[in-house]
């Protein structure tokens, strides 16, 4: 049996509980300067992206938020869009390996597609936390530092190269 299916299996003998929007790292995240993302901070903070943003209207055009942009703001495993913009923003996820910067590739693609970026706070998902599938967390971080390095120059090789950094990557 896969390791991730026996986690799922443990999980569904206990009682879920319900999701809190407190949790996730959207509402409010405390930074250091071992926090992953696009971009270093080099001083502890807590932000809270939607507050911050006006749930997201004034991010964008370059505006950064502790180490995020607005196409980190897309979290794959909750996400609406129509089969035509999956379709035509997924294309070139494959070049990414281990953990990392699948997410924030496809909202560089989406914003770029002139689509929006909008919270949905009434919907909730479940995440079975795990060990990192790469083995050790500092494995974990190699793998996000090189997808990091290939997301930049995947997007810089790409015809919305400058639609992205108008948006913010």
């Amino acid at each position: 049996m896969d390791e991730v299916d026996e986690i799922i299996n443990q999980s569904k003998k206990r009682l879920l509980l319900p999701p809190s929007s407190y949790t996730d790292f959207r509402v409010n995240k405390e930074l250091d300067k071992q926090s992953l993302g696009l971009y270093h901070t080099d001083h502890s903070q807590i932000v809270n992206l939607l507050g911050e943003t006006s749930y997201f209207k004034n991010f964008g055009s370059g505006r950064k938020f502790g180490v995020y942009s607005l196409a980190n703001m897309v979290v794959g495993h909750n996400i609406y869009l129509s089969k035509d913009q999956a379709d035509k923003s997924i294309v070139g996820s494959g070049e990414f390996k281990g953990w990392g910067m699948e997410d924030s590739f496809l909202g560089s693609n989406l914003i770029a597609n002139s689509n929006f970026i909008i919270p949905i706070l009434s919907t909730g998902v479940y995440h079975i936390n795990h060990p990192p599938r790469s083995g050790t967390e500092e494995k974990r971080q190699k793998e996000f530092e090189k997808n990091l390095k290939q997301l930049e120059e995947t997007l810089s090789k790409n015809h919305f190269n400058n639609q992205c950094n108008y948006y913010g990557l």
